[in-house]
């Protein structure tokens, strides 16, 4: 998982981008995500919250 790279479920959304905004101190992309499981709690993540250049990598392995 790319630097800063966050996914998550419906729950923990807000938790995953106040995260990102801490580490990277940018907004993220937020996408769509699937196969992956939430960074917090491992139920299946409903979003991958990525920078530009990590957010195409994610999309490639995504795909």
């Amino acid at each position: 998982m790319p630097k800063g790279t966050k996914y998550c479920c419906e729950e923990h959304v807000d938790m995953a981008f106040d995260d990102f905004l801490l580490e990277t101190e940018t907004f993220p992309y937020m996408e769509k995500s699937s196969n992956q499981q939430c960074s917090y709690c491992m139920k299946p993540a409903k979003y991958v919250l990525a920078t530009e250049d990590s957010s195409r990598d994610v999309n490639i392995k995504n795909h």
